[in-house]
């Protein structure tokens, strides 16, 4: 079966900064489906999955029994399963962990590989579309869809009209977000606290236990996070998840989580660092210097 990155790369059409919308290629969508997979989730996930009601989704997060992130997801509820849309790069660990405890409950977990994932911008209309599998609003007029491997053709075909924007731009919209997207180089690195999970409503303290609870719920209530999410903007091109960056006297200050090109010299990134980190200055990242500027981030303008 050619899944949706191999359709794509067939159906090769030139990028516009200026594009409509994005085909995503670079997140995949695991289905966990079955009479116990919400019984299931809710003991593995961040999330209160008996709060997400059908046909509406939340984020949360996959942790180690001490408490570090595997995986952080958008998990979307229909009347079939759960779905939960994530990188592909990390899209194995997170199956392979899933299933080590469902093998007590009646689940079945999928890489579902005939799902592929369109974002629209500006409120782009789906009437012209063809039936879609599910429809997922963001925020700034963004409307992420998922359309079945039948209605592939009908589905570019109805957007033929319309320039394609690069991959960058669906990064950078879940950068602005304060989405933090955990790759396979970054998984088991961070606590949530430290990628602000809590502030964005990735995290619930009311629903018990999950695997990492403890962990997570001690820095909620007892602790204080060394480490938090910001949101720089960089003099640079975009530096790869998982890189470290100092201070200029070389010392640590974080670790860089997600990045996306804002133009040819400069980026946007999401980095866990310091809580102490100052609104601008420079880094040093692999040995060269790089001015930056902290941006806010959606909870901060609250």
């Amino acid at each position: 079966m050619t899944n949706w990155s191999q359709y794509i790369q067939q159906r090769s059409e030139p990028f516009s900064d200026d594009g409509k919308f994005v085909r995503v290629v670079d997140d995949v969508i695991v289905e966990i489906s079955g009479p116990d997979a919400a019984k299931l989730l809710q003991g593995q996930v961040t999330a209160d999955i008996e709060q997400i009601n059908q046909s509406s989704s939340a984020y949360g997060a996959l942790c180690t029994n001490k408490g570090r992130v595997i995986s952080t997801f958008l998990i979307y509820r229909s009347d079939l399963g759960f779905y939960c849309r994530l990188p592909k790069d990390n899209a194995k660990l997170f199956v392979e962990t899933l299933k080590k405890y469902a093998v007590f409950y009646k689940v079945e977990i999928l890489l579902r590989e005939d799902l592929g994932v369109l974002a629209l911008f500006d409120e782009y209309p789906t009437d012209g579309l063809p039936p879609i599998y599910a429809r997922l609003p963001h925020s700034n007029g963004i409307t992420e869809i998922w359309i079945e491997q039948s209605n592939w053709d009908a589905a570019l075909d109805a957007l033929a009209a319309f320039s394609p924007a690069p991959e960058s731009q669906w990064q950078l919209t879940k950068i602005q977000q304060g989405r933090p997207d955990i790759r396979e180089v970054t998984a088991e690195v961070f606590l949530p606290h430290a990628l602000s999970l809590d502030l964005a409503d990735a995290i619930s303290f009311t629903k018990g236990c999950y695997t990492g609870q403890e962990i997570v719920a001690r820095t909620h209530y007892r602790g204080k996070s060394k480490k938090r999410l910001f949101r720089l903007e960089l003099e640079s091109a975009p530096p790869l998840p998982g890189t470290d960056f100092q201070d200029l006297q070389e010392s640590s200050l974080g670790t860089v989580v997600n990045s996306a090109a804002l133009s040819e010299s400069k980026s946007e990134l999401l980095v866990s660092a310091n809580v102490d980190l100052v609104s601008k200055g420079e880094v040093m990242i692999n040995g060269e210097k790089f001015p930056y500027l902290v941006n806010a981030l959606p909870w901060q303008n609250e």
